[in-house]
């Protein structure tokens, strides 16, 4: 991993914490990396941990640059040739090969580039946003979801950081130590997602994309009443089991 300095036209000036000293990469071959504790609910991602990223799209596909192509941009060629060694003997010498810079997973390459919502595999409450331009890489500790209908993003992004989701993951999900809990596949996917017209999802769009521009804390807190209050009545929740839900997140 690499630590971002700052921008120098097309390279971007890091510390490789491997070599203790500053390099410069080209930018096209950095992506910024997101780990599971830097997601915020609602936030903007910003990141200055980066990864190397021999990759490119190519007839809408993900692919490993060839030894060729990734010596068009030579500072990360040479940076890449310092640790070939230690690369090919990964895994037992698997990567003895011609890609030999490749990543040793590719799980989640073709999601690349793709508008995502992004959540932690591990949270004591949702901690939700969207990857909207599709550049961010993630850790294992990041969970990446594609909604069928692109129309849906904030509506789902909404329910991923409610307190009716919050409190079905407490009472079917295993609480872990310092009250987290998980938000994995296993545990999102028995959550029934209701089906909503035109007009519920604007309703939505208004409240996720001022959600996601306001700093201010009673703001904040207004806007999330409001996301709450609208799924409590689009999943039928009465008062007294909206009482009980709320007082149980407390």
């Amino acid at each position: 991993f690499l630590k971002k300095i700052k921008d120098i036209g097309s390279l971007i000036k890091v510390y490789s914490k491997e070599l203790e000293k500053e390099v410069e990469i080209e930018k096209e071959v950095l992506r910024p990396l997101i780990k599971g504790n830097m997601l915020k609910r609602y936030s903007n991602l910003v990141s200055d941990e980066m990864v190397l990223f021999p990759y490119m799209k190519k007839e809408n596909k993900i692919v490993l640059m060839k030894e060729d192509e990734l010596k068009k941009y030579p500072n990360a060629y040479k940076y890449l040739k310092i640790f070939e060694k230690g690369l090919r003997k990964r895994e037992g010498g698997k990567f003895n090969n011609r890609n030999w810079y490749c990543f040793s997973r590719n799980q989640g390459l073709g999601y690349v580039n793709e508008m995502k919502i992004l959540t932690p595999d591990i949270c004591k409450r949702g901690e939700s946003t969207v990857d909207r331009n599709g550049d961010l890489l993630t850790t294992t500790t990041v969970y990446g979801i594609l909604p069928k209908n692109n129309a849906d993003f904030n509506y789902l992004l909404a329910i991923l950081n409610s307190n009716l989701l919050r409190y079905f993951i407490m009472k079917t999900g295993s609480i872990l130590r310092g009250g987290f809990y998980r938000y994995k596949t296993a545990y999102l996917s028995p959550f029934p997602i209701k089906k909503i017209d035109n007009n519920i999802r604007k309703k939505f769009d208004v409240f996720v994309e001022r959600r996601m521009k306001i700093k201010d804390e009673q703001q904040i807190k207004n806007v999330d009443y409001e996301i709450n209050e609208e799924i409590y009545n689009l999943y039928g929740i009465t008062k007294e089991e909206k009482r009980i839900i709320e007082e149980s997140l407390k």
